[in-house]
Formats: C-alpha cells, sequence, structure tokens
C-alpha cells in the first residue's frame, strides 16, 4: 500500500508555495524600499552637496574681495606713512632707537605722519631745498636788499641772487599746499574708489544669495536650484525619478529673520566696517607776504589757497553718507549668528513590482550642508552678541589695534593732540598682536633699497591714477615703474592678513573668469566693476610681472629686488602657504601629508582654475560638509567670541522643513 501515499508531500508544497511566496515578493520588495529609500536619501545629500558648494564658492569670492579691501587700506597706508613723509627725520626709517622713550611703548606709532613731497626725491620736483625733515617749520621772509651802488657789478649781481632766491623761496612755498594736498587727496581718492568697487562686488554677491529661500545663483549667475534639480535627478533610481514629488529647497541666508528684502538682509550677516579716517598735509599757513610757516593741515579741512587745480577732488574724498559705498570702510565682516548653509527635502512614491494592486510607498528624504573652515576677515571687535547688528568692543580691544575707530568723523579729531588722534590714521598689524605696523623701522626699510631714487618716483604718476580711475572704474590703483614693484611688495600678505582671510594667489582664474561670463553679467551687472588683484603689470627680465597674490608674494621675497627680504618674518613666503587645508595621508588618517602638501602642479602654468589652484594638496576658502537639522536648530551655539553666553542661530531650519 506504500505505492498508494505517493503525492502527499505535493500537496504540502502546493499549500505552503503561496507562503513561501509571499515571503519572497515581501522581501523583495521590502529590498527595493530600503534601496529606493538610501538612493533618495543619497540623491537629496548630494544635491545639497552641491548647493552648500555653490554658496561656498559665492562666499570665497566675498572673502578674497574683503581681502582686497584689506589691500587697498594697507596701500593707502604705505602711500601715506612711508612714500609720503620720508623725508621727515622722525620718519621711521630716520629715526634712531636712542631717541625712543623707554617708558613709551607706542611712541613711534603716535608721530602722526604728515605728506610732504617738497624734496629732491621726487624725478618731478625741481626744488633742491628740503622743507620736509620736520611737520612743523617757521622760516622768515628773506629782506629785499638796498642797492647802495647799483653800478657796482658785485653789489648788482648780489642783488640780482638775493631777488632770485626770495622768487623761489616764495614759489616753493606757495607751491607747497597745493602739491601735498594734491599729492594727499589722490591717493585717498584711489583707496575709496578701490574699495566702494569691492564692496559694490560683494554686496551684488550677497544680495543674491539673499533673495529667495528657494533659489539663488552662483558667481557664473547660474540658477543654483537648477543645479541641484540636475543633481538630484541625475542620481535617482528610476522608479524613484518617476514619482518624485514634492521638492523644496531651504537657503538659510535669504531667512526673514535676517529682514524683509535681500538688501537689508545681506547687510545684516555682513555688515560694513565703516572708517572716517585721518590724513595730514603741509601747508604753508602763514599771513600772505609774512614768511613761510609749514604746519600739518587735515586733507578733508584744506586751506582754499591749496586747492588749485585739484578743487575737484575735495568733494570726492569727503565722507558721504553711510549708505554709500565711497564712504571709507575696511570692508566687510560676517555675522556668527546667521549661519550659512542649503537644506533640502524631496518626496517620492515608487510603486513596487510585487505591490500591483497596494498604494505606492511614500520615501521622505531631507539633508542639510554648510560650508566651512573659510575666513571673512577679522572682526573688528572680540564680541558680537547674537541681537548686535555688528562686532563691539572699545578700539582698545580691536582685533587689528592699528585700525582707526569705527564710525568715526574728522570732527571728533580736530582739537585732539597728536597722542590722541594717531589712531585715526591709516596703519595696520603685519601680524597678530603687532603694536606699531608701519611706524616700525623693519616694515619700511626694505623697500628703501628698491631702486627707490628720482629715476623712478614721480608725482604725475599718482595724478594718472586718479585721472584713469575717474575715468573708468576698473583701473588699477597701483603706482607705474618700479614704484608699481614697490606697492606690490608693500601690499603682498603676511601673517596678519593669512590669520584672518581667505586669500585666493590667483583670483583671475578663481573667480574673476566666472563672475566675466554672459550669464554672470546679465544676473549681476552692472551692479560691480570686474577689477583684479591690486597689482601693476611691470615688465621683468623674462615675461611680465605677476598680476596675482602669487606675483606679490614673488616681488616680496625678492631679495635682489628689496633688502635682505628674507630676513622679514611676518612675510608669506610662497603662494601655497595662504592655503587652508589639506588632503590626509588616508580616508581615515587626516594627519598632513608633508611630501604632498603645497605640490601644486598647475601652480607655476596657471594651469589649475579652482580656488587655491590644488587639485590635491591644499585648498583656501570654504570646504563643505553635510550636518543634521538638530545641529542647526540648537540652542547651544556659542559663537559671538569674547564673554558671549549661548543662543540660537538667528536663521535656523523651519520647523516644518
Amino acid at each position: 500500500m506504500i505505492h498508494q501515499q505517493r503525492g502527499q508531500i505535493s500537496i504540502f508544497v502546493a499549500l505552503i508555495f503561496p507562503i513561501l511566496f509571499v515571503f519572497f515578493a515581501m522581501v523583495i520588495n521590502v529590498g527595493l524600499v530600503v534601496h529606493d529609500k538610501v538612493n533618495l536619501q543619497n540623491s537629496v545629500d548630494l544635491a545639497v552637496y552641491y548647493g552648500a558648494q555653490r554658496q561656498a564658492e559665492m562666499l570665497g569670492a566675498i572673502a578674497h574681495a574683503n581681502y582686497q579691501i584689506r589691500q587697498s587700506w594697507k596701500l593707502l597706508a604705505f602711500r601715506y606713512r612711508v612714500t609720503g613723509s620720508y623725508a621727515d627725520t622722525n620718519h621711521p626709517l630716520s629715526i634712531k632707537k636712542d631717541n625712543i622713550k623707554a617708558d613709551d611703548k607706542d611712541y613711534l606709532n603716535k608721530k602722526v605722519p604728515s605728506i610732504c613731497l617738497s624734496h629732491k626725491g621726487w624725478s618731478d620736483i625741481k626744488s633742491q631745498q628740503n622743507v620736509c625733515h620736520t611737520d612743523q617749520l617757521s622760516i622768515v621772509e628773506i629782506p629785499p636788499v638796498d642797492v647802495i651802488a647799483p653800478h657796482t657789478p658785485f653789489n648788482a649781481a648780489l642783488t640780482f641772487l638775493i631777488d632770485e632766491l626770495r622768487k623761489a623761496y616764495d614759489d616753493n612755498c606757495a607751491s607747497l599746499g597745493p602739491l601735498n594736498f594734491g599729492w594727499g587727496a589722490a591717493i585717498f581718492y584711489a583707496y575709496k574708489m578701490d574699495q566702494a568697487n569691492r564692496r559694490a562686488l560683494i554686496y551684488a554677491l550677497a544680495e543674491k544669495l539673499s533673495e529667495s529661500t528657494s533659489e539663488f545663483y552662483d558667481i557664473e549667475g547660474e540658477s543654483v536650484r537648477e543645479g541641484m534639480m540636475k543633481t538630484l535627478e541625475k542620481n535617482l533610481t528610476i522608479p524613484n525619478l518617476e514619482s518624485l514629488g514634492s521638492v523644496e529647497i531651504f537657503n538659510s541666508m535669504a531667512h526673514p529673520a535676517l529682514g524683509g528684502g535681500a538688501k537689508e538682509r545681506a547687510r545684516r550677516w555682513l555688515p560694513s566696517i565703516l572708517i572716517s579716517p585721518a590724513l595730514k598735509y603741509s601747508a604753508d599757513t602763514s599771513p600772505k607776504g609774512g614768511g613761510c610757516d609749514i604746519n600739518p593741515v587735515y586733507l578733508k579741512n584744506p586751506q582754499p589757497q591749496d586747492l588749485g587745480k585739484h578743487f575737484w577732488l575735495k568733494p570726492l574724498i569727503m565722507e558721504p553718507s553711510t549708505e554709500d559705498l565711497l564712504h571709507s570702510s575696511l570692508g566687510v565682516e560676517k555675522n556668527p549668528w546667521a549661519m550659512a548653509y542649503v537644506g533640502m527635502k524631496v518626496q517620492a512614491s515608487p510603486r513596487k513590482i510585487f505591490a500591483p494592486f497596494g498604494g505606492s510607498v511614500h520615501l521622505n528624504a531631507k539633508a542639510f550642508a554648510k560650508p566651512f573652515g573659510g575666513r571673512m576677515g577679522p572682526w573688528m571687535s572680540p564680541s558680537w552678541g547674537r541681537n548686535d547688528l555688528q562686532s563691539n568692543g572699545p578700539p582698545s580691544d580691536y582685533i587689528d589695534p592699528l585700525l582707526p575707530p569705527r564710525k568715526s568723523n574728522e570732527g571728533d579729531i580736530a582739537h585732539l593732540s597728536n597722542d590722541q588722534a594717531y589712531r585715526y590714521f591709516p596703519n595696520h598689524s603685519r601680524f597678530p598682536g603687532d603694536k606699531l605696523g608701519l611706524a616700525s623701522a623693519m616694515a619700511v626699510v626694505r623697500v628703501n633699497n628698491a631702486n627707490w631714487n628720482r629715476e623712478t618716483m614721480a608725482i604725475e604718476d599718482f595724478e594718472d591714477i586718479v585721472k584713469d580711475v575717474a575715468k573708468e572704474p576698473k583701473a588699477n590703483i597701483m603706482a607705474k615703474k618700479t614704484m608699481g614693484k614697490v606697492e606690490m611688495a608693500a601690499i603682498s600678505p603676511d601673517l596678519f592678513d593669512i590669520t584672518y582671510y581667505s586669500i585666493d594667489p590667483n583670483w583671475d582664474a578663481s573667480y574673476k573668469a566666472g563672475l566675466s561670463t554672459s550669464s554672470a553679467k546679465q544676473i549681476f551687472a552692472p551692479s560691480f566693476n570686474i577689477r583684479g588683484d591690486l597689482a601693476a603689470n611691470l615688465g621683468k627680465k623674462k615675461g611680465k610681472l605677476d598680476p596675482t597674490i602669487g606675483g606679490q608674494i614673488e616681488i616680496a621675497n625678492d631679495s635682489d629686488f628689496l633688502n635682505r627680504a628674507n630676513k622679514y618674518f611676518y612675510l608669506v613666503k610662497r603662494p601655497e602657504h595662504v592655503l587652508t587645508g589639506w588632503v590626509g595621508k588616508g580616508a581615515m588618517d587626516y594627519e598632513l601629508n608633508e611630501a604632498a602638501f603645497g605640490q601644486c602642479s598647475g601652480w607655476a602654468k596657471k594651469e589649475v582654475s579652482i580656488p587655491g589652484m590644488c587639485y590635491a594638496g591644499g585648498r583656501t576658502g570654504y570646504s563643505v560638509k553635510l550636518v543634521s537639522k538638530d545641529y542647526l536648530s540648537s540652542s547651544e551655539f556659542k559663537l559671538g567670541g569674547k564673554d558671549q553666553t549661548t543662543g540660537p542661530l538667528l536663521n535656523p531650519p523651519p520647523e516644518d522643513f
């Protein structure tokens, strides 16, 4: 009867097969759901990373433009304290150490310079007299000589000689004020125009970054939302792509809490550091025909007789309203409580192969990414409260202690002595903690032997700069001939700069090229003029001088051109030294790889058009990282610096995002 029991297992198999198939289908469906969910999240991560990278590129361009303003200020300080006053016996090049008061560490810094050019150091100054050896000089008028015996040849010759001396003396004294005022106004106007153009670029980028929470444009004028969508779609599986639902993008820099419009929001997270610096020039202040009394006069309050042909410059050097970009500034500072980041939230509803009659599975993914690691520049003061509109603190606590007080005006200092007013005059730190800046002989002596003589110094060069800038806002404000190389060395990056700024060794390749595209011009123009780094295109033995930050560094360390260039510790020695990060030794080993760091194969040939000019081995500006919503929503941020408590961001993610 055993043969009659065949087939019993078939009944069991027939009964168990549907159950096994259901389990099989469930495993497949769960696997597909997990796969699609992982794919959706990864795609959103990539898309939000792309958006934050575009945001980082914008911030990098802003940071470098902000450094260009720092260099404009350094150039003004150099022209004022070195070029314009080096014939003074109190100049750092002339003063002797034994004259410095032992109990006054700031003695040199408090010696306020006065522009005085009437000496033989200039090729277009005919006078051989030096009335600039001190900022206060009184010379009595040479009286006329009575001719006792007019027919005597000796007496006649003596009378003629004295008359010529009186005329030369009177002409020299009368021309002193107009000459010094014109040159001082020229260098000051050039600085004001340059910083105005740089700030125009900064705010054009910042306002486009602050226009909409769901859209912004990159430096090439391309839609970032469109780029994020393309990145998302290119990485989705077919089921996710075909069932793609709502897509939300959040740009934190347009958060309503920052203000009601793009302009207001941009200035909330990126306020300007406004100043009203003072300059002095030497002029004859004596009554007409009463000798020659040479005294310092404030540039913004010149004597009427000193205006001469430069009268048109006076209104341009006065400080306009604080809303006007021509108002003197030291650039911008980044509000730490307004964090830059990009968010994305996506929904997809793919239908599964073994669920033909059921509803679609609703998948959701969101991600956030933020730029980090870049440096916009130092705050003016070391403290920034969460509700403050700018950094706060007394001038004694300034991060660069040699800068003028913020939002001052010339009326505040007209009655002050030099010891009180000295900090209103252009100067800057060369390294963190520097208390002398360009009041230090070491800071200026290195350029003293750089072929600096009558053949290379001409006042008309600076007048040409003003004329060029007045005609063309993109004109370079650097001097010409050899003096341009001296100025390049004077403004080249130093230890203070690389501590507080993100500096790109080649602005033209990394950012200017993108801003020059037709789409960028359509989006941003005519908001700003695209200017290169402060450099003169001067000739040298082989080819032309490199008009980039890298070129400045090269000149500053040229021992053949400058006096013992390698002896100055605060100078940046190589373009690679402006890099702010590196590629580690391995995927999980972040230790500095000294063999790779700074080995930028494309640097010498300028082949690499990315920030920092290195594919690997270093970076500059901002990098990007993924962050969580919990992190961005935290109320425990301590971002305000010195003596500040914790608090939430001004622009946290929306609760429903």
